[in-house]
């Protein structure tokens, strides 16, 4: 990439939803990388994706305050090329992005002091700001922000300021003027040529004053424009200033046109149950050409049979608060600057009202028709939540999107080596199983949820259900040979792993919960195993698990711990309740244990023998920001596995039958009644 299109726009506040989506919309009609915002106004700060993938990097208002505030919009595109956010105070926030592999890119964003300040509180934004442009090792630093300064034109033996000018420098600009020349920062404004209705970015609250307030400055000569937006308006009193940077001119086409986005598509189901039909699905010898050829035709068929998505209308505005809008941008603001006002306050109440009616009417939608509530609600979700900042195994605090993939990458390869090594007891294998039944495969496929995250391979579930019987029989086939030779497929040991934040401090690694997105033809699979082996493993059981088991739930122990405590209290006996929450309880299991367990609760030792082969050599890819982390799994159960949950339980019960808890606990009706658990959360009585 060789030239960066870069803005600054004060916002006068996004601390609100409908803020922020009507300012990502209106970034949306113009070209730009990076936006950086003044006067965000939130409480805490902000660091997420946007649905169409726009980066959004929000910091927070003045402790105490109402005002201040910096951040970022950036274009998705131009996303993966980020390499830090770091938020220094309500007035600092620095962007840091890597173009090539020769060129990197600082945007410090920043909120200068008003006018009513202290010189004190002048000379000490300026100092730290000249602190912070000396201490970046990029190619290119870029400042920009609302400085609250007129620079006027080039004074005597100034270099560093442009001829151009539209007002007299004031106080502020002096001191802007001087940082220029004592850092070498030359001054994008003042470098071209504007007509004084093309260069003016702020407007007074009566509409008589007009002033240049906003500016862009850069350490080398490579600003090639620099002007402000007149169409992007959000309702503020400021225009957003543009600045385009080149760096080296050849490539810029090609950029452009690998940046462009395809058209979304729908999987056409009645296309792909034609066009299996003439394929043939024979099995191959080798297992990993077969499941191979057996992948990329399902996945070739699917493609095929994908058509232009419908262009329904989805739009949380009305047509009439686009039409205002639209009115708005249009509008001449010196010559009806009361008109301006008044369309400004209509502007806002339509988009609440707008975005609180689609809301509603989609969840109302989703009830009468009998569908889920909450996915709904993630599918209305406008962006999703990203890392900003990671801790270190010292306690030292990391924005750099590397040094956080680091910590990622060491975190989990720690977590998920295993502390004893690889199994090597060997498990006799007895006679031939059973064949699966094409029957069986169409329930577990039936069965499955929809709307899940497709694995590493892209397949998903919807494309596997509309294949139909002839899929049924074909993977049929290949389960038997899969338990009878206990081969598995090699693709099937690696899989693509998302984190999600639960609960506590954001930047702690041990706070996110690392869920596994595996092939479907795999879950298929452990679906159909599940489906023989749940009997023996429901009935190895104790009556103190409740989880993963039918007709259980955590309702019957919360009742039995009340009653248990209103006995003791009628008969005045001593009573102490130890409630234990495994750490990492599914990510730290020893395997070697599961197919111990998995023996003496009287499974199969071939279905025992498939599924480590299934866990044996896997690998996982995170995916943080925009590069991919392989990362070696030795122990745990995968999260996102159907059967995981059922292994997990099989070993804990192997492992508290080894406790020698039988005679510990209270005494109900002749029996010891020691623990109870709900998965990996148990209570101990004593």
């Amino acid at each position: 990439m060789s030239h960066l299109i870069t803005c600054t726009y004060n916002c006068r506040s996004v601390s609100t939803a409908i803020q922020l989506s009507n300012l990502i919309e209106e970034s949306q009609r113009i070209s730009y990388h990076v936006i950086g915002l003044s006067e965000t106004k939130r409480k805490e700060t902000l660091t997420c994706t946007w649905s169409d993938g726009t980066a959004v990097f929000l910091g927070a208002r003045e402790t105490g305050s109402t005002s201040g505030g910096v951040g970022f919009i950036v274009a998705p595109e131009f996303a993966k090329k980020v390499t830090s956010v770091t938020f220094y105070s309500h007035r600092f926030g620095i962007l840091t992005a890597t173009l090539t592999k020769d060129i990197s890119v600082s945007i410090i964003q920043v909120y200068a002091p008003t006018s009513d300040c202290s010189d004190d509180q002048h000379e000490d934004f300026y100092d730290y700001l000249g602190e912070l442009v000396r201490s970046q090792k990029s190619s290119y630093v870029v400042v920009s922000g609302d400085f609250n300064a007129r620079v006027g034109g080039r004074g005597s033996g100034e270099r560093f300021i442009g001829p151009n000018c539209a007002e007299q420098r004031n106080a502020a600009g002096e001191r802007l003027a001087n940082f220029c020349e004592i850092h070498h920062m030359f001054h994008g404004n003042s470098q071209f040529v504007k007509a004084p209705t093309k260069r003016w970015t702020y407007v007074s609250p009566n509409g008589q004053y007009y002033h240049e307030l906003d500016h862009i400055l850069c350490s080398r000569r490579a600003i090639t424009d620099v002007g402000v937006v007149p169409s992007f308006n959000t309702g503020s009193d400021h225009r957003l200033l543009r600045a385009r940077l080149h760096f080296e001119r050849s490539h810029v086409r090609l950029s452009r046109i690998q940046a462009r986005q395809p058209r979304a598509t729908v999987l056409d189901t009645n296309a792909l149950k034609t066009l299996i039909e003439n394929v043939p699905l024979d099995m191959k010898e080798d297992i990993n050409e077969d499941y191979d050829y057996l992948l990329n035709t399902l996945s070739t068929l699917a493609s095929q049979s994908r058509t232009m998505a419908p262009n329904h209308n989805s739009r949380r505005m009305s047509d009439a608060t686009r039409n205002l809008l639209a009115k708005r941008r249009q509008m001449d603001r010196k010559n009806n600057h009361v008109e301006y006002t008044l369309l400004n306050r209509l502007c806002r109440q339509r988009l609440d009202e707008d975005l609180k009616n689609f809301y509603r009417y989609r969840l109302l939608d989703a009830a009468s028709n009998r569908r889920s509530v909450k996915k709904t609600k993630r599918e209305l979700a406008q962006y999703r939540l990203t890392i900003s900042c990671l801790k270190g195994p010292d306690g030292s605090r990391t924005t750099s999107r590397p040094e956080m993939e680091s910590i990622l990458t060491n975190f989990y390869s720690n977590l998920f080596k295993s502390d004893h090594g690889g199994s090597t007891e060997q498990i006799p294998i007895g006679e031939m199983m059973p064949s699966f039944l094409p029957s069986e495969v169409r329930h577990a496929i039936e069965t499955m949820p929809k709307g899940k995250a497709p694995g590493a391979d892209g397949l998903s579930l919807e494309a596997l259900q509309a294949c139909g019987h002839k899929i049924h029989c074909a993977l049929a086939q290949r389960f038997t040979r899969y338990v009878n030779d206990c081969k598995a497929p090699d693709a099937w040991r690696k899989s693509k792993t998302i984190l999600l934040f639960k609960k506590g401090d954001k930047e702690d690694s041990d706070n996110y919960r690392p869920i596994t997105l595996l092939p479907v033809l795999y879950k298929v699979f452990t679906r159909c195993l599940l489906a023989r082996i749940r009997r023996q493993l429901d009935e190895a059981q104790p009556v103190e698990q409740a989880a993963f088991r039918r007709k259980f739930s955590t309702l019957d122990y919360i009742i039995t711990c009340c009653r248990i405590i209103e006995a003791v209290r009628e008969y005045h006996e001593p009573l102490i309740l130890t409630f234990i929450d495994y750490r990492k309880a599914f990510d730290s299991i020893e395997r070697g244990k599961i197919w111990s367990a998995l023996n003496e609760q009287g499974i199969d030792p071939r279905y025992t023998e498939i599924l480590k082969e299934c866990y044996s050599g896997c690998v996982t890819v995170f995916r943080p920001f925009f590069r991919d982390l392989e990362v070696t799994v030795e122990k745990g159960v995968r999260q996102g596995d159907p059967i995981s949950p059922n292994l997990f339980a099989a070993c804990l019960e192997y492992t508290i039958r080894h406790c020698a808890w039988d005679s510990k606990g209270i005494k109900i009706d002749g029996r010891y009644l020691s623990h109870l658990r709900f998965a990996d959360d148990l209570v101990l009585i004593s």
